[in-house]
């Protein structure tokens, strides 16, 4: 529900569909005309967990069926070198990550990042 309010916040419509058995997709975000714009996925990770390749991966599977023009793949922790990796393979996804993360956040609400 946070990263949807970001978006809200910038103009667009979004909604958080997250839940168990999502498909992937936590956050489908539309234009006002209401096209999907994009989707994103959301991962809540300490600062020792890592997100895999795998969870890159399944999220691409997930973008492509959506018919979305954008991925967003937001987490609170960081990526494995192999996830990296299989992220730049993707064009049409931008990465969020712990530091990333907060500065979007406060960029977003204007305020300097911390």
């Amino acid at each position: 529900r946070f990263v949807a309010g970001l978006f809200i916040a910038q103009g667009y419509i979004a909604k958080a569909v997250g839940r168990a058995a999502d498909g992937g997709i936590d956050v489908e975000i539309r234009e006002r005309g209401g096209g999907l714009w994009a989707v994103a996925q959301c991962k809540r990770f300490s600062s020792t967990s890592r997100v895999s390749a795998s969870d890159i991966r399944d999220f691409g599977g997930a973008y492509m069926l959506s018919g979305a023009r954008r991925g967003l793949f937001f987490t609170t922790g960081f990526l494995t070198r192999h996830a990296k990796k299989t992220a730049r393979g993707y064009p049409w996804l931008t990465i969020y990550n712990g530091p990333a993360l907060v500065s979007y956040i406060a960029e977003i609400h204007g305020a300097p990042p911390q």
